[in-house]
């Protein structure tokens, strides 16, 4: 099993397929990890994943970037539940800025079925912040 010890990259190479930073299998690799591991309870663990998420894409995309929110929103919720919120409030309220900003940039060019979609990631998303304040 995958650890904070074995990186995706170690395990990927073991498979004998070359990867780059920033290459997408590494980052969705990485990010699956994170859920994984915390849905172990593993928090270590899944706070390392998600922080080469953060790594691998801060590289390429700034904070604006949908992957770039949804890795800050699980590591918001992380940090909710290994009981560290201030570092828990900084992520949710940065992200939640970052999501209004993408719903007034997208929300009007999307069909009624991603609209849809996309207000109820973000509905759940803001109450989960309220049950957090």
């Amino acid at each position: 099993p995958l650890s904070a010890n074995r990186s995706s990259v170690d395990l990927i190479k073991s498979l004998g397929v070359i990867v780059k930073n920033g290459h997408p299998l590494l980052l969705q690799m990485n990010f699956d990890n994170g859920i994984h591991s915390f849905t172990q309870g593993n928090y270590t663990a899944s706070e390392y994943f998600f922080k080469e998420c953060i790594e691998e894409l801060k590289d390429y995309y700034d904070n604006k970037h949908p992957m770039y929110i949804e890795v800050n929103k699980q590591l918001s919720l992380l940090y909710w539940a290994a009981g560290n919120k201030a570092k828990a409030l900084r992520l949710f309220r940065e992200t939640s800025e970052n999501l209004v900003q993408q719903y007034n940039k997208v929300f009007s060019v999307l069909s009624e079925r991603d609209k849809n979609l996309f207000y109820s990631d973000i509905r759940s998303y803001f109450d989960k912040f309220n049950a957090f304040m």
